[in-house]
């Protein structure tokens, strides 16, 4: 199944047409994605749900160039994804792209100020991440390693982290998932209010609703397509 929107040509930030996605398996081949058109406009928060299996992490993956379709193409802030090879993907991430997770996936031996300087390849603004973190509510808590810190804190240096480089796409996998209802709470209202203050889009996996209906729109996924 397909969604349309009509959406004026300047604002699309994602699109893709006929998307799919097959795997070899020792059963034969696997369809995850089938036949998917998408819009997504710049400065949106989309929400994307659905069970266990029905394709919610590799639609992302495919729209954020960590994986290649089987058929169908994207373009990502107008260039054409679908047509670059890994090193053209790499690029275009590294310059529009950043991504929050469910396993946080901060470096153990880095204190919490550069992890977040990570991105800025440590010699960058040392400032910058300094204020991200103080804007997340842990500017007292810099010089901490992750061990140190609660999953909850973790999650907020992994999204000062993401937002650091100003990205023009945040993606977020089920960045609740490993949290308490309070914490994971306070995580979506900070995703969603730094997408507002950068107009940073913001593409979303979650499977609680009540999240989701924070977002703009919801896109439900059933067995690799769009409902």
């Amino acid at each position: 199944m397909k969604e349309t929107s009509a959406i004026n040509d300047s604002r699309q930030i994602i699109t893709a047409n006929a998307l799919s996605k097959t795997v070899a398996t020792t059963e034969g081949p696997l369809t995850i994605l089938s036949d998917i058109d998408l819009v997504i406009d710049s400065g949106a928060s989309i929400a994307i749900m659905g069970t266990s299996g029905s394709g919610k992490t590799t639609l992302i993956s495919l729209l954020a160039g960590l994986d290649t379709p089987s058929s169908g193409s994207i373009r990502l802030n107008g260039q054409p994804l679908t047509e670059m090879d890994e090193d053209g993907r790499a690029a275009l991430r590294n310059q529009l792209i950043g991504f929050v997770f469910q396993s946080f996936q901060l470096l153990p031996g880095l204190t919490a100020l550069e992890n977040v300087m990570l991105p800025l390849e440590l010699a960058g603004d040392r400032q910058a991440a300094e204020t991200l973190l103080q804007r997340v509510g842990l500017g007292h808590r810099l010089s901490h390693l992750p061990k140190q810190l609660s999953g909850g804190e973790q999650q907020r240096v992994a999204l000062a982290r993401a937002f650091v480089t100003r990205p023009t796409i945040l993606f977020a996998d089920e960045p609740t998932g490993n949290l308490d209802s309070k914490t994971g709470q306070h995580i979506i209202d900070l995703l969603l209010e730094l997408n507002q203050e950068h107009d940073t889009t913001l593409v979303l996996v979650t499977h609680d609703m009540a999240l989701a209906s924070l977002c703009q729109r919801i896109i439900k996924l059933e067995a690799g397509t769009i409902l």
